[in-house]
């Protein structure tokens, strides 16, 4: 509750992955899960990447006084919602998903190191390293690539929630 007060859009791109995260939960902890609980994990981990990233850089940028760029990523995110529900092709809305995820993410990362805003850097770093390098599949040294990615992504979003929320990182200094 304490981002919502700061920032709305981050918020809800960060509750969007909370979703998805607590469907992952439910989905593996159990043998068999059921299809209800299998299709919403699957549909919000595509809006976690779909909606729920820009909506987080629409946040950071807004921020920032970056309205424009606020803006392209914030209308990216519901672009990204309404192609899912007219797109011909499910390849399409996942390529555009993670596409959209890795724009935004790379724009985290270059504008926190531009404005030295370590805690919004190394959540950027962490969120694309799981996607790039880690994956979902496959094993490294005998580990699951599904386990490091969501290990990786959890720490991703305590560095954001940090820096989106202490006086001293310098995410919020205004000198």
């Amino acid at each position: 509750l304490g981002l919502l007060s700061v920032n709305l859009f981050a918020a809800l791109g960060f509750g969007i992955i909370a979703g998805a995260a607590s469907f992952g939960v439910v989905r593996f902890a159990q043998s068999q899960p059921n299809w209800t609980v299998l299709s919403w994990h699957k549909y919000l981990s595509w809006m976690s990447a779909a909606t729920g990233v820009p909506f987080i850089a629409s946040g950071y940028f807004r921020h920032e006084n970056l309205g424009y760029v606020a803006n392209i990523f914030l209308a990216a995110g519901i672009a990204m919602a309404l192609l899912r529900k007219y797109a011909y092709s499910e390849k399409l809305v996942v390529e555009g998903a993670n596409g959209i995820a890795g724009v935004g993410m790379i724009a985290l990362l270059l504008d926190g190191l531009w404005r030295l805003h370590v805690y919004v850097s190394l959540g950027a770093g962490f969120f694309i390293v799981a996607a790039v390098v880690i994956g979902t599949e496959g094993y490294i040294n005998g580990f699951r690539r599904v386990d490091a990615f969501h290990y990786m992504l959890a720490l991703s979003v305590i560095t954001f929630t940090i820096g989106f929320n202490t006086s001293e990182t310098p995410i919020f200094f205004r000198g």
